[in-house]
């Protein structure tokens, strides 16, 4: 008896197996469903851009960096009002922030360029 109630499951557990393969291979599939495995470099910039605090004058924007490889550049950019002892404040802030979460992962490897630049007034509204 206790035979036929394991082979009642396993049936039971196959069929629904089967059930939601055969929906998942009817769904049609997009680009959105492709699978991506971010890089370390992309994971550390989400990961920082993520932990950014909103500030209407001061922003700081991750990315790995365009050209160099290994490298997070981060982007400064604040509005023409901002004052340059914060703006300073930023960039070192930018920095740490690097170092900090690289070493979280053990990615003492990992260099940070910081870019500063004004926002153009007509492009803050």
């Amino acid at each position: 008896m206790i035979k036929s109630r394991y082979l009642v499951v396993i049936v039971a557990v196959a069929i629904g197996a089967a059930a939601t393969w055969s929906l998942y291979a009817q769904k049609e599939q997009t680009e959105g469903d492709e699978p991506y495995t971010p890089t370390k470099l992309e994971w550390l910039a989400l990961l920082l851009n993520v932990e950014q605090e909103a500030n209407g004058e001061i922003q700081i924007v991750f990315r790995p960096h365009p050209e160099k490889k290994n490298t997070i550049e981060a982007q400064v950019v604040h509005s023409p009002q901002a004052d340059e002892s914060l703006v300073k404040a930023h960039v070192t802030i930018a920095k740490r922030s690097v170092t900090r979460i690289g070493q979280q992962f053990g990615w003492d490897w990992v260099p940070v360029e910081v870019q500063v630049a004004e926002l153009i007034p007509a492009l803050m509204q």
